[in-house]
């Protein structure tokens, strides 16, 4: 359960999962989880949205977030991109 309001600015949606990004950086996700696509360290679905802890544990700021089938690409405030979820073509 989120402990405050986000401000949504933008959001991306893989084949049966979804990223929302916040105006102050934070990454939240939701769905299925067969690849690791949602970003949580493990393959468990997820029916409500949680927050991906990654990101602030390091001082980092997303700022931009894409999906694609069953893997995320985004980008940081200090210009670092990372990328999860399958990787069946490298």
């Amino acid at each position: 359960m989120l402990d405050k309001a986000y401000e949504i600015i933008s959001l991306s949606v893989g084949i049966d999962f979804v990223m929302l990004l916040s105006s102050n950086g934070v990454l939240f996700t939701k769905g299925e989880n067969r690849c690791g696509e949602l970003g949580l360290d493990d393959y468990e679905p997820r029916s409500t949205l949680c927050p991906i802890t990654f990101f602030s544990n390091k001082n980092e700021k997303v700022v931009e977030v894409s999906c694609g089938y069953k893997h995320v690409i985004c980008r940081t405030a200090l210009k670092k991109v990372f990328t999860w979820g399958i990787n069946h073509r490298g």
